[in-house]
């Protein structure tokens, strides 16, 4: 790709600094009230034109726009791409803002540069942690995402999956202490080494939390509970 003919968009971050989730569109108001759509000549299965989506994420938070990529907006009327973009009300410096918070934001080569490379280094980071994972913290890492259970082979997709489309909130999971014990719990709920009743967890006949948040702290204090739970879980497949 050549950087030259392109201009980059980017998601930014939230007022409290994590990055925003999935965040998209295909089409937005303008501020004399019109509807802005950008079209590419691709119809749905009606046969009926279709407007190009425009999609962020957590793994792709910048998008490339060719410089000179145009199409059509829904009365025929050429339009360019990038002016698209930067018409939406969330992009900042919008002339349809009208007062929004901007989501996204046109990539300044010098200023914002360090935002794409963090989101590089943050998907590189998820993804190979992720494929590292063996044994009891793959299981745990699974657990945490609500796979438990099944093939080492399956756990290991499942937690690929989600290091690939949040990289973000992998991390943030597998990387915490509370996380990694709250997944712990649930493993061994569902693996009926741990019995819920009602919101009680018990081990044993012997009450190790009133709730789950309570046995999460019980099991980060207790190192002799963990290793009695943790040796339990081992036997089951």
């Amino acid at each position: 790709m050549n950087n030259d003919k392109y201009i980059y968009f980017v998601l930014l971050q939230s007022p409290n600094g994590k990055m925003k989730s999935n965040y998209g569109f295909k089409s937005y108001s303008k501020e004399n009230g019109s509807i802005a759509e950008y079209h590419e000549g691709r119809v749905d299965r009606n046969g009926d034109a279709e407007s190009y989506k425009v999609t962020f994420s957590r793994r792709h938070r910048v998008v490339p726009v060719h410089k000179s990529a145009s199409g059509k907006d829904r009365d025929g009327e050429k339009i360019m791409k990038v002016d698209y973009f930067r018409g939406h009300p969330e992009c900042e410096g919008s002339p349809n803002a009208n007062g929004r918070r901007p989501k996204f934001k046109e990539m300044n080569a010098d200023k914002d540069i360090d935002i794409a490379l963090e989101a590089n280094k943050v998907r590189r980071e998820a993804e190979t942690l992720a494929a590292n994972l063996t044994g009891e913290n793959l299981k745990n890492a699974a657990a945490l995402i609500g796979k438990v259970g099944g093939t080492q082979k399956s756990l290991k997709f499942a937690v690929m999956q989600a290091a690939f489309h949040d990289p973000d909130e992998f991390l943030a999971k597998v990387n915490d202490d509370q996380f990694k014990a709250r997944g712990f719990i649930q493993r061994a709920i569902k693996q009926e080494v741990l019995k819920r009743e009602g919101f009680i967890i018990k081990f044993g006949g012997s009450t190790i939390g009133i709730d789950e948040d309570e046995a999460i702290h019980a099991i980060l204090k207790d190192k002799d509970l963990y290793n009695s739970i943790d040796k339990l879980l081992k036997t089951k497949k």
